[in-house]
């Protein structure tokens, strides 16, 4: 599924909160994947609220990598609170 297709599809849905979750112990491509898609959900749907989310936690290194990119996410997000849930960077839903 491309990007637009998932905009139409969050569109359709009238989806205003939306959580991009990462896999364990997220590395930097799973967190700048994250940093990127929040950042083209929020500049083409601004009413859109986009949270982060990195359940058990990041690499040693995202770590380090986040000393350079302001990337804020949540470790404990409440997965009920949200309008839609796209995992990013995985290849299990476990």
């Amino acid at each position: 599924m491309n990007f637009f297709s998932i905009l139409n599809l969050l569109d359709k849905t009238h989806a205003i909160s939306i959580l991009l979750l990462c896999h364990p112990n997220a590395d930097p491509d799973a967190l700048g994947s994250a940093y990127a898609f929040q950042n083209l959900l929020k500049n083409l749907r601004p009413n859109m609220s986009v949270v982060i989310g990195a359940e058990q936690g990041i690499s040693r290194l995202s770590k380090h990598f986040m000393t350079y990119v302001p990337i804020t996410y949540d470790l404990t997000p409440d997965m009920e609170k949200f309008d839609a849930t796209i995992l990013l960077d995985t290849n299990t839903i476990q």
